[in-house]
């Protein structure tokens, strides 16, 4: 799709974007805010972050880093079905996958705790899904 490089979020990867020369663009699929500290590590002059998922906690936000870096900070709201349907058909188009890994119902919470990296010997790669089936 265009992308130089692709980082996953770790405790390296503000330092990670620096050594590459910086990230152009940060967007968050997350709904969390744990990335934030990456961001501002890694973020380049007049870059744009992108909040696509809707995180509620708060952010540390320097004032200081806003001055030198000027980034452009915006979210982005859940589409409807047309964007949706555009989207599914945009990943079907450039044959765009993603790992899913199919759980059952019982198996929430060890998925859960290896979302969060509290299990880091088995991370998530991908997206899970419940099959209640199971």
């Amino acid at each position: 799709m265009g992308a130089v490089h692709v980082l996953t979020s770790n405790a390296d990867t503000g330092a990670a974007l620096r050594a590459l020369g910086g990230a152009d663009a940060c967007l968050n699929f997350a709904p969390t805010a744990a990335i934030w500290p990456a961001v501002v590590a890694g973020l380049k002059n007049r870059g744009r972050f992108i909040s696509v998922a809707m995180p509620h906690e708060p952010v540390a936000l320097s004032l200081a880093w806003l001055t030198w870096v000027t980034p452009i900070i915006t979210g982005t709201s859940v589409g409807g079905r047309q964007e949706l349907a555009d989207v599914v058909a945009l990943a079907a188009a450039q044959d765009v996958s993603i790992a899913i890994e199919t759980i059952p119902l019982h198996a929430v919470n060890d998925a859960l705790d290896r979302l969060s990296g509290a299990k880091r010997e088995a991370p998530v790669q991908g997206r899970v899904v419940i099959d209640f089936s199971l």
